[in-house]
């Protein structure tokens, strides 16, 4: 986990079901463009929530409280460390300030499968790692080489698409 991110995690609002979606929260669609099923995983704070796992080509999603700080996902494919997602690549976000929402890749703790992330408004930049080689720019791969690699999207209620492999 970068360092960045240690400072700001925080119990905040929880994760809620996609079907109660209130002013503000944010759905985050996953899909799955691997080989095989994986599940996608959300932590925040030591909650850690479980999406439906997801086979290639397929689906799920979650939604994310206005103002969760400190989160982040992963694809569990059998290898990476609950719940933070140890070995496995990782998209961590921020948004608990509406005034800077923000989100990384980072490959700091592994590399499991490439990660791209793309918010639903489209005048906001999302990001990708594909490969356990990719560039500052892309990914943090130490704690503190990947500030180019944040993005930012302050747009209220914004949702997201995480894309493994």
């Amino acid at each position: 986990m970068c360092n960045f991110f240690r400072f700001v995690l925080v119990l905040a609002t929880p994760v809620v079901a996609a079907s109660t979606i209130r002013k503000r929260d944010h759905a985050i669609t996953y899909v799955n463009h691997c080989g095989s099923r994986l599940t996608p995983v959300f932590d925040a704070g030591g909650k850690t929530t479980h999406a439906a796992a997801i086979g290639p080509g397929s689906s799920t999603r979650l939604t994310v409280a206005e103002g969760k700080a400190g989160w982040r996902s992963y694809a569990q494919t059998g290898g990476c460390i609950e719940p933070d997602g140890g070995n496995c690549t990782l998209l961590e976000c921020s948004f608990d300030n509406p005034a800077f929402r923000q989100c990384d890749i980072s490959r700091v703790d592994g590399f499991n499968v490439g990660i791209t992330f793309t918010f639903s408004d489209p005048g906001c930049a999302g990001n990708h790692c594909l490969s356990k080689t990719c560039p500052p720019a892309q990914a943090f791969s130490n704690a503190t080489n990947g500030g180019p690699s944040i993005r930012q999207c302050n747009t209220p209620n914004v949702g997201m698409t995480v894309t493994f492999c």
